[in-house]
């Protein structure tokens, strides 16, 4: 029980403190990607770990059919098609990770449209497509990671409200009890008065028999 309060005291300090500004968004940069320093899109995804940020993203660059590979942080979906390009050009698209010190991770995108990087002044469709994509992914994986909070802040919250319920119910065995103990005491009680005026009627019957026996000692004594 001490554990699960100490759990939950900790999720509510954790929480309580974690508001900060959390708004999703994406924005333009140049980056080092293994081609060089190209345009990109970054944005961030709160609360999370480059490794585990990464597996997702590799998953989510199945959808462009691109062949996947991952080296040295930077993963590469070769020949990708992007649907939302509404076109069948096929596009590589670089991405590399960063761990920050709030414990959040940057994504940086680069999309190589074959011989040009996207970038929104020369492709502002694509770019625009582009930039969606990458938001509803950090959004849904940053929803994800406070769902996976609500959820073991729910069993710590289901712990407590079953500790609490099991502290009322003791509460009314208790209650119980000492009805219970009361009803006995008042019993003894009766009880104890019962057996001293027993004890009284036992101590005439005594003396009675006694004066019994002492009549026929005298009554022996008396035969010559």
């Amino acid at each position: 029980m001490k554990q699960i309060i100490l759990l939950g005291v900790a999720i509510f300090l954790f929480v309580t403190t974690g508001f900060g500004q959390r708004k999703i968004e994406v924005n333009e940069t140049s980056f080092g990607f293994s081609t060089g320093n190209q345009h990109a899109l970054y944005v961030t995804i709160f609360e999370s770990t480059s490794k585990d940020v990464s597996k997702a993203w590799q998953k989510k660059l199945k959808d462009f059919k691109g062949k996947i590979s991952e080296k040295k942080g930077e993963v590469f979906a070769d020949n990708a098609i992007v649907k939302e390009f509404n076109d069948n050009n096929p596009v590589d698209i670089y991405t590399r990770f960063e761990d920050t010190k709030d414990g959040n991770v940057k994504m940086y995108v680069a999309v190589d449209l074959g011989g040009a990087y996207l970038s929104s002044p020369e492709h502002p469709e694509k770019f625009k497509a582009m930039k969606k994509i990458l938001y509803d992914f950090a959004k849904t994986m940053s929803d994800e990671v406070v769902n996976d909070q609500i959820k073991d802040a729910s069993k710590v919250l289901s712990g407590l409200e079953s500790n609490q319920k099991k502290l009322e119910k003791d509460n009314e065995e208790l209650h119980k009890n000492i009805e219970s103990y009361n009803e006995k005491i008042k019993k003894a009680e009766e009880d104890i008065k019962t057996n001293l005026s027993d004890q009284d009627a036992k101590k005439k019957e005594i003396e009675n028999q006694q004066k019994a026996v002492d009549a026929l000692k005298e009554k022996l004594k008396a035969i010559k």
